[in-house]
């Protein structure tokens, strides 16, 4: 027989937050709920956006997946989770774009009543991205994944000492990606571009700069949310109400951050920072005209799920500039040891869409079948692609800035 004496477990958990979250202490002695996915389980698990596999990871979690992945919610207990990244409010009504794991070093998860210490989050909690900061470790990675649905995807990573002195550092992160769907005219393209830089003024100071570019075109938008009329199984898996007539949706996103850390001493410290977030997104998307479809065969040839669809204008400007300061340290009043964390969050955004405008399928010709009003009939059941052309489109006027048109 054989006895046992050690056993040595390695368990893939990060225990210390980031210095974003403000706390300063080890996870296992804070008493609040708060969960870390680091680089090692993004790499262990392949998790290549917040829109897949995050939500896995943390109980009480979900993912909700929008207009093909264009933005991404996150769900934390029931409510719409804050989006920080760095610790700054950036969320909205439309953006920020999904998060590619190219420039993220890890997400972390803060639930309920907890997530109050960082100012006005949602009940339910917060989820804070932080990206990836030059480390000066002179380290160069490069990285390509395929997959399913024709999935490429390339990422290169480069991490460098700048100076001489080892004051100066840079770090600089580009990705690309290609995907296609499981339902059909359903695809996106994304480009990310991150160059970071960061300058020890001393031992106690530093300072960073961060440029995050995101781009995604995607095709299939609202179009990809398919339904039967007497069950969601009627319908082929691969379902969806897009042509490859349509053009891909874009969507772009500038980021900006900066930050300045001081150190008084080993007690004290001072952090101030900025962020600011555009996101904007310009296309149309392919619907289901309103109490259109027809629910069982009827006269003059009408089928059980014909329905008429409209091309939408799904247009939007989203941005947040955000800023804060605060400093942390701790004292001793005899025995007694004092935690001190005061600072100042400040924060303006703005949201304008146009949404209003959608026109119907026509086909002035009649080559393909019509009702009455001359919109091109699609059954659910029998769905007929690439039969569509561009003058049966209707054309949306964008002349005026979005800003006026989401104003009328």
């Amino acid at each position: 027989s054989y006895v046992l004496s050690t056993a040595n477990v390695v368990a893939n958990r990060t225990t210390i937050p980031s210095s974003t979250l403000r706390l300063g202490e080890n996870l296992l002695v804070t008493p609040q709920n708060i969960q870390v996915i680091d680089q090692r389980l993004l790499q262990d698990q392949m998790i290549l956006t917040t829109a897949e596999g995050l939500s896995r990871n943390v109980s009480g979690v979900r993912t909700i997946t929008h207009q093909e992945e264009g933005s991404v919610g996150i769900a934390v207990r029931g409510f719409q989770a804050s989006n920080r990244r760095n610790g700054m409010d950036v969320s909205g009504s439309f953006g920020p774009l999904r998060e590619d794991m190219a420039f993220v070093e890890r997400v972390e998860f803060v639930k309920g009543p907890a997530g109050f210490m960082m100012g006005n989050t949602q009940p339910g909690g917060f989820y804070n991205i932080v990206t990836k900061k030059p480390s000066g470790n002179n380290q160069r990675t490069a990285q390509m994944d395929l997959g399913s649905y024709n999935l490429l995807r390339a990422a290169v990573d480069i991490d460098r000492r700048l100076s001489s002195d080892g004051k100066f550092l840079g770090r600089f992160n580009v990705m690309g990606t290609k995907k296609g769907n499981f339902q059909q005219n359903v695809a996106h393209e994304q480009f990310v571009l991150n160059p970071s830089f960061k300058y020890n003024a001393s031992e106690n100071t530093n300072v960073i700069f961060e440029y995050i570019l995101s781009q995604n075109n995607f095709e299939g938008g609202f179009a990809k949310y398919a339904y039967g009329i007497d069950g969601f199984k009627e319908v082929k898996k691969n379902f969806s109400f897009s042509d490859p007539i349509i053009d891909p949706t874009k969507s772009w996103e500038h980021n900006i951050f900066g930050t300045i850390n001081h150190n008084f001493n080993e007690d004290w410290l001072l952090t101030a920072q900025f962020g600011y977030v555009r996101s904007e997104m310009e296309g149309a998307s392919l619907y289901a005209n309103y109490n259109t479809i027809a629910l069982k065969d009827g006269a003059d040839g009408v089928k059980k799920g014909d329905v008429t669809r409209n091309l939408s204008i799904n247009d939007a400007l989203n941005t947040s500039t955000v800023g804060q300061v605060f400093t942390r340290g701790k004292f001793k009043t005899g025995e007694i040891s004092h935690h001190i964390l005061a600072g100042l969050d400040m924060g303006k955004k703005f949201y304008v869409a146009d949404w209003s405008e959608a026109g119907s399928i026509i086909d002035p010709s009649k080559r393909l079948p019509v009702n009455s009003d001359g919109e091109v009939i699609f059954n659910i059941y029998n769905p007929i692609y690439g039969n569509l052309t561009k003058n049966m489109l209707p054309v949306y006027d964008r002349s005026k800035s979005l800003r006026e048109r989401g104003a009328n």
